[in-house]
């Protein structure tokens, strides 16, 4: 028992229970999940990548690439295996792997046991605001393990031919998530500060002239990666007209700056202010790494979206458990937290890891494990109305909706098309704004963009503008009345 909580199986297995066991439901509290999974399952039918609109009435036929389509299909075989429950499980492995793989950092800094599980606590609550089933979880896992790996490339762990040939990694990750645009600016932010370490200082990874060759061919490799997708060149060119076109700020919260309103936000202050001090403190007593530096740019994006937290957290612990690692084997600074050697995991500890999740995952797919959707959230009441009208309308009936109910409608009712959702490259932030705007101050619109757009169905949220306008016009019949929201039928004329 003693080995479990010393030792990264013991901390994988508390973070998976405690996600998987505590509150699975958070990780369906985001309208992402609903359409990724959807989106999967059409490319599973087609046997091919998706490249026009299949779900929207109002950007019907128009292009639009999906970008995180490979975790989408693992998204749609792990839905068609055994459901949510078995979505939920395998996100809560890789949310627990994750802080596992941080938490074995610090235990190879000889860190004191309870201060791995504090550190690893604080990670936890760095992520948790982005803690949902989504491909961004593979950026998180990518950007952890690419920062430990440019660190120990840097310290000559690792020769500079393992970057080249990584480039499997790199093209999955590409293929997974438009984070990995972040991972091609870390790995060129190291290669510029390796330069820099040979000019200046006359050391670093660049002194030998085959590593500086196999490290120049490995960012070129790690650059091209997103070439080898079914978009080609459209893959990377659609993720920059994203990041730079794109003003989600005004109406999506996550991209939002942050405040100290945000839990997360609370920990990358904090995790900021101790980096910098120890980065201080240690500068003239602990080897110089440019790598370390590179949560500082993290933490500039985290104050420009809350979303980017997340990714601060992990590139930074990855950080201070290299500089406390760096500290406890020169000295005796951390001498009451720190400990002669850390504990290796056994084999048992190790087996219980896999097991446990495995088990789990054989309750889902038997139907012992099934974790419902939060009805706070979603309109659970109105799923088998809605597959009805899936099955009894026309393919491509319209149905109007706000932004953030599209997804659950595009999963549960995928033969008719939604007004809107939250692929945001798809509509425009100009587009959604504008949406915003009159659902809530003019919703009588509603009458004349049915026409201009034709829906002939509503699904609106109860106490809003919009639904006390449908519940009073002539012209809307109400079909179902769920408890957090309706189901409305234009009338049609004779």
């Amino acid at each position: 028992m003693l080995n479990l909580v010393c030792s990264w199986p013991g901390v994988f297995l508390a973070f998976f229970l405690l996600i998987a066991v505590g509150y699975p439901q958070k990780l369906l509290l985001d309208p992402g999940p609903f359409w990724h999974i959807r989106v999967g399952e059409w490319m599973l039918d087609h046997g091919r990548a998706l490249t026009l609109d299949p779900f929207s009435i109002s950007r019907q036929g128009q292009e639009w690439l999906p970008t995180q389509w490979l975790a989408e299909i693992f998204m749609a075989l792990a839905y068609r295996a055994a459901g949510f429950p078995l979505v939920i499980l395998v996100s809560a492995a890789i949310a627990s792997a994750l802080l596992a793989f941080l938490a074995q950092r610090f235990f190879k800094a000889r860190l004191n046991p309870a201060a791995v599980w504090f550190f690893a606590t604080f990670a936890f609550l760095g992520i948790s605001d982005q803690l949902h089933a989504r491909p961004l979880l593979v950026t998180l896992v990518g950007t952890a393990c690419l920062t430990a790996f440019l660190l120990e490339i840097e310290e000559g762990k690792w020769q500079g031919k393992a970057l080249l040939f990584s480039f499997p990694l790199a093209v999955f990750w590409a293929n997974c998530h438009g984070g990995y645009l972040g991972a091609v600016a870390m790995v060129w932010l190291a290669w510029f500060g390796w330069g820099f370490r040979k000019t200046v200082l006359k050391d670093g990874p660049f002194s030998n002239r085959n590593n500086f060759l196999f490290l120049t061919l490995g960012a070129l490799a790690w650059t091209l990666a997103p070439l080898v997708s079914p978009f080609g060149y459209s893959l990377p060119m659609e993720w920059l007209r994203i990041w730079f076109q794109l003003d989600l700020s005004s109406y999506i919260i996550e991209h939002l700056p942050p405040s100290l309103g945000f839990g997360s936000f609370r920990v990358v202050l904090l995790l900021g202010a101790l980096l910098l001090f120890l980065l201080i403190r240690f500068a003239r007593s602990i080897p110089f790494s440019t790598v370390r530096f590179m949560p500082i740019a993290w933490f500039y994006m985290a104050l420009q979206r809350g979303r980017n937290s997340s990714l601060f957290t992990t590139c930074g612990a990855v950080v201070l458990a290299d500089l406390l690692e760096k500290k406890t084997s020169r000295g005796k600074w951390f001498t009451s937290w720190s400990v002669e050697k850390a504990r290796p995991p056994d084999w048992a500890g190790i087996a219980l890891a896999v097991m446990v999740p495995l088990a789990f995952s054989l309750a889902a797919w038997t139907g012992h494990y099934s974790p419902k959707l939060e009805k706070r959230a979603w309109a659970t009441d109105l799923i088998a109305p809605l597959q009805k009208l899936n099955k009894n309308s026309r393919p491509g009936t319209g149905i109007y909706n706000e932004l953030s109910d599209g997804g659950f409608l595009i999963l549960h009712a995928p033969n008719l098309r939604v007004f809107n959702d939250d692929r945001c490259e798809l509509y425009g932030s100009a587009w959604q704004l504008e949406q915003v705007d009159w659902e809530r101050n003019r919703p009588w619109e509603i009458h004349e963009r049915s026409t201009k757009t034709p829906f002939s169905l509503a699904f609106v949220r109860k106490e809003t503008a919009l639904h006390k306008e449908l519940m009073s016009s002539p012209k809307w019949t109400l079909l179902e009345d769920g408890e957090i929201a309706s189901i409305f039928s234009k009338k049609i004329r004779r």
